[in-house]
Order: structure tokens, then C-alpha cells, then sequence
């Protein structure tokens, strides 16, 4: 049986610095469909206008001050390749119970493959083991109807801690879903 490599990946905190960065999660995101756009990313108002420059700096100049105050944004990398895949952010630091949310983001092109797995997995080992913020906890939040998110959440031992009953309103309010709430306690991540 042949053996093959394994690809190594990383995953790369962003800075305001890094503007490709921001650039690239900017395209992927004003590309979206309505359900992504409403649940799995961060966009200003003008969000349903094509790319330009103008619209980009605004979304630049927000990001700049957003970053590492009210949010952390980490990139997964494919190291061989040198591509960015898609990212994980967190937020909400709560220093009471010492837990953060999180949300992740690919792009359609990267959906499917297990990076997902691959960025949550790698994350989960930094934050729980950044002694700086000794976190407890970590949430996440999907709506029903993505099935994989709560897969994923689920396979990495999340557990649901609450439901937001029809919180996702689409189509004009025509679909609705719930919203699960998922968290992971330190010490079942550590097993």
C-alpha cells in the first residue's frame, strides 16, 4: 500500500498589518448567498455591492480597529501550497467564566473537505493552552439547517447548551430556523 504525505497545515492570526488577509476574507464573504451572509460572516452595509476599492477600505479601515479589541481573526494555511482556506474568529472574552465564542468561515470552494476539522482542531489546541486567558469554555452558534457546522461541532464533542427557536429568518421570513447553541468544556476537549 503506497503511503501518502500528509500536507501541514497552520493556522496565522491576522493583524491590522496583514490587508491581503483582510482583502482575501472580504472577496470570499460579498460573494456569498443570503443564508451565509446572514450567519457565517461579518460584512458592513454594503455587503450586496460587487468589489471595489472604495468599498474594501471601508471594510478595512472598521477591521482595523474591530481587530484585537472585539475580535481575533486566524487564518488556516496550507502550508505546502501557501493558500489560505478559510478562518475561525473569536470574541466575547468573559473573564468571570473565562470562555470566548467563536464563528468559522470557508469559502464554497473549500467546504467539504474537512478543513473545517482541520482549522477547529488546530485552534482549540492554542486557545485552551494560551495560559494568558485560561479559558473554560468555548461557544459556537449555527442555525439547524447547516448541517455541517453542527457536525462538525458535534465530532469534536460540543454539546448543545440551548435553542433560539426560529431565530433565522430567510426568503422574506418563508424559512425559518433555529438557532443551537454549542459549547466545549476544557475538560472534555483535554480527553
Amino acid at each position: 500500500m503506497e503511503n501518502k504525505e500528509r500536507k501541514s497545515y497552520s493556522i496565522k492570526f491576522v493583524r491590522a498589518e496583514d490587508k491581503e488577509l483582510i482583502k482575501l476574507m472580504y472577496k470570499w464573504q460579498i460573494n456569498e448567498d443570503e443564508k451565509e451572509k446572514m450567519c457565517c460572516t461579518w460584512l458592513p452595509e454594503i455587503q450586496t455591492e460587487p468589489y471595489n476599492d472604495e468599498h474594501f477600505e471601508k471594510f478595512f479601515n472598521h477591521m482595523e480597529t474591530y481587530l484585537g479589541s472585539q475580535a481575533n481573526y486566524a487564518f488556516l494555511k496550507d502550508n505546502d501550497s501557501e493558500e489560505y482556506l478559510g478562518w475561525i474568529k473569536y470574541s466575547k472574552y468573559n473573564r468571570r467564566n473565562f470562555s470566548i465564542e467563536i464563528g468559522y468561515y470557508f469559502p464554497k470552494v473549500n467546504r467539504g473537505k474537512g478543513f473545517g476539522k482541520i482549522i477547529m482542531s488546530l485552534f482549540l489546541d492554542t486557545m485552551f493552552n494560551y495560559e494568558k486567558m485560561n479559558l473554560n469554555k468555548i461557544y459556537a452558534e449555527t442555525y439547524e439547517g447547516n448541517i455541517g457546522s453542527t457536525k462538525l461541532l458535534e465530532q469534536l464533542d460540543f454539546k448543545i447548551e440551548g435553542v433560539r427557536k426560529e431565530y433565522y429568518w430567510f426568503d422574506n421570513g418563508n424559512v425559518k430556523y433555529d438557532q443551537l447553541w454549542y459549547s466545549l468544556q476544557k475538560s472534555d476537549w483535554e480527553k
